[in-house]
C-alpha cells in the first residue's frame, strides 16, 4: 500500500485488511474515531505510537498531555505543522513501517554530509562493508563498521 492507496481507503467503511497498528489508528482518526484510535496507540508500546498518541491529544486540544508524549516519542512538539501536515508525517512513518519506504518531501531534507567529513568517511565505510581495520580496531578487540 502505499500514501494514495491509504488515502483512497478513507472512502471505505472499515480499514483495509492487513494494515500495520499505526496506519489503522491514523485511519481511524482521520474519519472521526478518536477514541478508537486512541486505544490502539494506548495499548503499543513503542516510539511511533507515543507519536501518533501525542498527535491525538493535539487534535483534541490537550497540549500538554501532547508534549509528555511528544517526550515519551523523543520528538518536539510540532508548532510549525497544521494538523493536516502532522497526520500526513505520521502517514509516511507509519508506511515505512509496511514496507513500501517512499521519502516523503519533509524527510528529503533531513540531512547534509559534507564530501570529505568525518561523518562522509564513516558512512563510506558503511557502505563499503567496513573493509580494512580503522586504526587497529581489531588489536584492541573493537567491533568496526558494518560487522
Amino acid at each position: 500500500m502505499n500514501y494514495d492507496d491509504f488515502i483512497e481507503s478513507l472512502s471505505s467503511d472499515k480499514p483495509p485488511a492487513g494494515l500495520n497498528p499505526w496506519l489503522t489508528a491514523l485511519w481511524h482518526a482521520r474519519k472521526g474515531d478518536w477514541d478508537r484510535a486512541h486505544r490502539i496507540v494506548q495499548e503499543l508500546p513503542d516510539r511511533k505510537a507515543a507519536r501518533i498518541h501525542a498527535y491525538l491529544h493535539r487534535v483534541e486540544g490537550d497540549h500538554w498531555n501532547s508534549r509528555y508524549w511528544h517526550e515519551r516519542a523523543g520528538t518536539r512538539f510540532p508548532e510549525h505543522l497544521s494538523l493536516e501536515e502532522e497526520w500526513e508525517q505520521l502517514v509516511h512513518l507509519a508506511l515505512e513501517s509496511q514496507g513500501h519506504v517512499r521519502c516523503p518531501p519533509w524527510r528529503a531534507k533531513r540531512r547534509r554530509v559534507v564530501p570529505g567529513s568525518r561523518e562522509a568517511t564513516r558512512d563510506t565505510r558503511r557502505a563499503e562493508g567496513a573493509k580494512g581495520d580503522p586504526k587497529g580496531a581489531s588489536e584492541r578487540g573493537v567491533q568496526s563498521y558494518g560487522r
